[in-house]
C-alpha cells in the first residue's frame, strides 16, 4: 500500500541518495525521509556554489543536523524562513 501524501508537499525520490524527499510548496523547505532537512537558504548556497548534494554531505546533514552556509559567512541573515510546522513536528509521511 502506498504511503499517504500530505497536501502542500511535492514528493520525489533521489536515486543518488537512495531516499524519498518532499518539498514544501509554500516555504521551499526540503525534508528527507531519514530526517535531513534543507532550508531554502541552504539550497541557494549549494546552487550558487555550483555544488550538487552528494552522499557525504547528505549523511553529515542527516546525522549532525547542522546548517550549510556560504564559505566565510559570519552573520545569520536577518530574515529566516522557519521549517513548516503544525503544532510541533510535521509528519509528512
Amino acid at each position: 500500500m502506498p504511503k499517504e501524501r500530505k497536501p502542500g508537499w511535492v514528493y520525489c525520490k533521489s536515486d543518488i541518495l537512495g531516499e524519498e524527499f518532499a518539498i514544501h510548496e509554500s516555504t521551499g523547505w526540503v525534508y528527507f525521509e531519514k530526517g535531513a532537512r534543507y532550508s531554502p537558504e541552504e539550497i541557494a548556497v549549494l546552487s550558487n556554489a555550483g555544488a550538487k548534494l552528494d552522499m557525504a554531505t547528505h549523511k553529515v546533514k542527516t546525522i549532525i543536523k547542522g546548517e550549510i552556509v556560504k564559505h566565510g559567512e559570519i552573520e545569520k541573515p536577518e530574515k529566516k524562513i522557519e521549517p513548516a510546522t503544525v503544532q510541533g513536528e510535521l509528519d509528512i509521511w
